[in-house]
């Protein structure tokens, strides 16, 4: 075989070993890459008529600590990254340790609450629509002020400027968690997190158990902020 033959021989014997390597199937992506990121939306986050029931009967622990203020809730549920903790020792010790740990696994991905809301009073969910029409009229009232030479108010938001007119008797924005429920489903506990305005703010842990009628309230627990 002559200088030519051999490299034509050469260059077929590297065609079939990129055919080989090209049939190779591509790896698995990575665990981290296919597990869903914690507060992302998924279609398995949803929110039944019990997991309702349970977040309500907690918001009411929440209007009831606020003079029975309007209840503004945001539109999705908190994820497990901004879920408070006890906040001591003695309120870590009141709720079982299986709850808390029930808690975190719940809320791995938000779940719309969208609909939590109707037909309950001095109740209303923040959409993302109720509150994109605010916010663009809250920055136009600012944008008109600054064009009229007017200086705004120190630590002056937006956000909250627009809340605080739309909402006027609401004591700050909600955001709420999935219920955890105990094996034999006799309790539930639930994360409440609320906004007044930028640092402002609380959270609870607020344990109920179910008594055939709804749920009561067992044990608030203050929490450490999740803001």
């Amino acid at each position: 075989m002559g200088r030519r033959g051999a490299q034509a021989g050469m260059w077929v014997a590297l065609g079939a070993v990129l055919a080989a390597l090209a049939s190779i199937p591509a790896p698995a992506p990575a665990l981290a890459q296919t597990m869903p990121d914690p507060g992302i939306a998924t279609p398995q986050a949803t929110v039944s008529a019990r997991d309702a029931d349970a977040i309500l009967a907690a918001i009411d622990v929440y209007r009831g600590a606020h003079a029975g203020a309007l209840a503004v809730v945001s539109d999705r549920t908190i994820g497990r990254g901004f879920l408070p903790t006890p906040g001591t020792a003695d309120g870590a010790a009141a709720i079982p340790e299986a709850l808390l740990d029930a808690l975190k696994d719940r809320n791995v991905a938000r779940a719309p609450l969208d609909s939590l809301c109707d037909g309950v009073e001095r109740c209303r969910v923040l959409t993302a629509e109720v509150q994109a029409r605010f916010r663009d009229r809250a920055e136009r009232r600012r944008q008109r002020a600054l064009d009229g030479g007017e200086r705004l108010p120190r630590g002056y938001n937006p956000f909250w400027a627009a809340f605080n007119d739309t909402f006027p008797k609401a004591a700050g924005l909600l955001r709420v968690s999935l219920p955890a429920f105990s094996d034999d489903g006799s309790r539930a506990l639930v994360a409440i997190v609320w906004t007044a305005h930028r640092i402002q703010g609380g959270s609870q842990l607020v344990l109920m158990k179910e008594t055939g009628w709804g749920w009561e309230i067992e044990r608030v627990v203050a929490g450490n902020l999740a803001l």
